[in-house]
């Protein structure tokens, strides 16, 4: 008897362990009308700084959080316009309904001023920005919902998502790695809110990227899906963005199928040439002036997933993405009065395929597996004079990844290890007659682990994170290994609820892709060659930076110092062979900088936002042997103006040189502005961009060899494009997303750039 009640009071405590609930309400006014669009967060007692689940109440002021285990809780509602709630409740063995919630008009939301401060939340090493539900009603789609987010910026050109800084930006979907094409396709109604981390966390620091953007979605079992269509086309040249996307859920199982399409025709791109050295002793000289030439490029891409999701139990997904990108380029410049082309055509078919699994671990623990395989078939012709060269590569690559989490309450550990497999095989022809051509066998293993520790003390939050990468590279005829370390020590200590001061300690370091490596040279004339270097080495870049942030309606500032140190960082430069010129990369003495920026974002009303972000970096290098110095500057600014269901966007971003080795290099200027009309399911955009000033790669003026190169768009004079999109919902239109941990992708073909069509 003794045993069985025993056995039962084990039962019962086991089923109560698991036990999982709901928690619902309704938010009104002060006048009971239903608030749409309100955040609802859920926090454990113990951690209010991690989110456990979210929500967004509907146009009935509703909102529920469902699969919640008992424990004690802390809800807080946000909206702007209004002041914030919470409610501390205890959920024990049964759901919980709670009393309407009435939310008070922030006082200074009254004379217009929006309370920004309610929207962005600081913590540690991420800030966490919140969307009202004004900005998901007047964002076309989730990547322009993004916009909202000082730290970013949309080069709506290239539909690219970068730091203002321009530096390269990890997205991630409720834990999946995606790219803007997926926010294209994301309702920004869907979206609760987005963590922007300033420095990469551990798993993520051996993709070559600068900061992370983090964004979480709603979740429910409701069944029902939606059709959209967002078409972006110029109507001054030919350029075109669209995408069509396909979703239904039903019960614990998702399904969706997506063509994107990229195009460009141009017909006013130029090409500007000079080089002058000494070859064979003899003076060797050239000076091609560029005509209007043609470019032709798309990037298609088909896929479909399938993902089958229980809340805190598992998530399964399976995704599989074709993609075809031919491109075809031809250059016409004037040489010494004669005509000079150089063809290039190429295209890649890629098939991939995504496998992902996680499984939750009691309360606080998570196990997170991904496999992915992705394979590149790729042709590329390219002929200048009377120079043919034909190439022909196949790639192979596997990358799988293993994760362990482990939440603690005040402080979490992260720890996993991931392993990527690629191969090349190449033929090079020097014409497409050549019956022997040759033969290169390329690959690499990389190995990563990885761990990190975060929390909060009072008033200090801290990050320490240390990865080790182990690289086996087979480069044809030779192998080589080599070993790095990715360590990170982050420091926050919180003034008060607006302000912050943070401290990074950051040693990064960079493996050379395969296609820095490759063998197989394109010719740029008759003595001139692009081809990559198999004996580069990686490099570090060691950072320390002090960062201060203030918070307060209505406006957002931050100022930061860097100081950077790269002993042996590899970069592009110009050699002379003696005989030939030689355009590769390699590893040259040094490069320091000294880096200062500061940020701006001001709303003194709810229709019109300003933003201003600067910098200044000192940059000095060495390379054999040689000191340069540089000054740089970058400035980055936007203003928007909001009017019932219309919105009126202005960009700017202006940039001088910048020091690459002993290369200057100038990126175009950006200047935009656009028109958005909005009205439920529909929208239409009508904007111009101003991208036409030259990128211009120019040797310092003390090297051997002065090489200089300008690429104009002339098309992009103004370029002028209409953007239109729809979306049809059926059903109960709400996202079931479970946050996935664990997303990898191989971009890069391996083949030499300039042997491939480009923009």
């Amino acid at each position: 008897m003794k045993k069985t009640f025993f056995l039962i009071q084990i039962l019962f405590f086991s089923i109560s362990l698991f036990a999982q609930y709901r928690i619902s309400g309704i938010i009104t006014d002060q006048v009971n009308k239903p608030l749409d669009g309100a955040n609802v967060l859920l926090f454990t007692e113990i951690d209010t700084l991690h989110t456990t689940q979210e929500a967004i109440s509907d146009e009935k002021g509703a909102w529920n959080l469902s699969n919640v285990q008992p424990g004690n809780y802390v809800i807080q509602f946000v909206l702007l316009g209004y002041e914030r709630q919470a409610k501390n409740i205890h959920l024990s063995d049964d759901n919980i309904c709670l009393d309407t919630v009435r939310m008070k008009i922030e006082p200074k939301s009254l004379n217009e001023v929006v309370v920004i401060a309610d929207l962005l939340q600081m913590g540690g090493n991420k800030e966490t920005r919140l969307f009202s539900s004004n900005e998901r009603a007047r964002a076309v789609s989730g990547l322009e919902l993004m916009t909202n987010i000082p730290h970013l910026f949309l080069d709506k050109l290239n539909n690219k998502l970068t730091t203002v800084d321009m530096k390269p930006l990890l997205i991630l979907c409720d834990g999946k790695i995606i790219d803007e094409v997926d926010l294209v396709g994301l309702n920004p109604n869907e979206i609760v809110k987005a963590d922007y981390y300033s420095q990469p966390p551990a798993r993520y620091r051996n993709m070559g990227i600068e900061a992370v953007l983090s964004i979480t979605t709603k979740r429910t079992k409701d069944k029902g899906g939606y059709v959209i269509a967002n078409l972006k086309n110029g109507f001054t040249t030919g350029y075109g963005t669209d995408i069509i996307q396909g979703k239904y859920s039903s019960g614990n199982s998702d399904y969706t199928l997506r063509y994107f399409i990229d195009y460009r025709d141009l017909n006013e791109n130029r090409l500007d040439q000079q080089y002058a050295t000494e070859l064979d002793g003899k003076p060797y000289q050239i000076d091609r002036q560029g005509e209007n030439s043609d470019y032709r490029g798309q990037f298609h891409i088909f896929s479909g997933s399938f993902s089958n999701t229980k809340i805190n139990d598992h998530l399964f997904s399976a995704k599989a993405a074709i993609a075809l990108n031919p491109g075809m380029e031809n250059f016409i410049q004037n040489v010494s009065g004669e005509l000079m082309t150089t063809y290039t055509k190429s295209n890649y078919l890629s098939p991939k395929l995504d496998l992902y699994y996680s499984k939750t671990i009691g309360k606080n623990q998570e196990l997170n597996l991904n496999v992915v395989n992705t394979y590149y078939d790729n042709k590329s012709e390219r002929t200048i004079y009377d120079i043919a060269t034909n190439t022909e590569s196949k790639s192979y690559s596997i990358i799988s990844e293993a994760n362990y989490t482990n939440d603690f309450g005040k402080y979490e550990l992260s720890t996993g290890v991931r392993h990527f497999f690629k191969n090349l095989n190449e033929n090079y022809r020097s014409n497409e007659n050549d019956i022997s051509p040759q033969k290169t066998y390329n690959a690499f293993n990389i190995l990563y682990a990885y761990a990190e520790l975060s929390g909060k003390w009072n008033k200090v939050s801290a990050l320490a994170s240390v990865g080790g990468e182990q690289s086996w590279l087979n480069i044809s005829p030779s192998e080589k290994s080599y070993f790095v370390f990715k360590p990170i020590l982050s420091l926050t200590y919180t003034l008060n609820k607006v302000s912050q001061f943070r401290f990074v300690s950051t040693t990064k370091s960079f493996v050379p892709d395969m296609s820095l490596l490759s063998q197989s040279p394109a010719y740029l004339d008759s003595v001139f060659i692009s081809i990559g270097n198999g004996n580069l080495k990686p490099y570090y870049i060691f950072a320390n930076s002090l960062l201060y942030t203030l918070n307060k309606s209505p406006y957002y500032f931050q100022t930061s110092i860097t100081q950077s140190h790269a002993p042996h960082p590899y970069y592009m430069v110009i050699e002379n062979k003696g005989a030939y010129l030689e355009k590769t990369y390699s590893n040259i003495d040094y490069l320091n900088a000294l880096r200062y920026e500061i940020l701006f974002n001001w709303q003194p009303v709810k229709w019109f936002t300003l933003f201003a972000y600067g910098a200044a970096e000192y940059q000095q290098s060495k390379v054999t042997g040689n000191p340069y110095n540089h000054w740089y500057f970058l400035g980055n600014a936007s203003a928007s103006i909001y009017y019932k269901d219309f919105a009126l966007k202005l960009q700017s971003v202006k940039q001088n040189q910048t020091l690459a080795g002993n290369l200057y290099q100038t990126a175009h200027d950006y200047y935009g502005g656009d028109i958005t009309w909005k009205k439920k399911k529909w929208s239409l955009v009508l904007g111009c961009i101003f991208t036409n000033s030259p990128e211009i790669t120019e040797t310092y003026n003390k090297t051997p060899v002065y090489y200089k190169e300008s690429k104009v768009w002339d098309n992009f004079k103004g370029l002028c494009y209409l953007q239109f999109s729809y979306t049809l919902n059926y059903g109960k239109n709400i996202q079931r997303s479970a946050k996935q941990h664990l997303s990898n992708e191989d971009r890069d073909t391996g083949v030499n750039a300039d042997n491939t069509a480009k923009q």
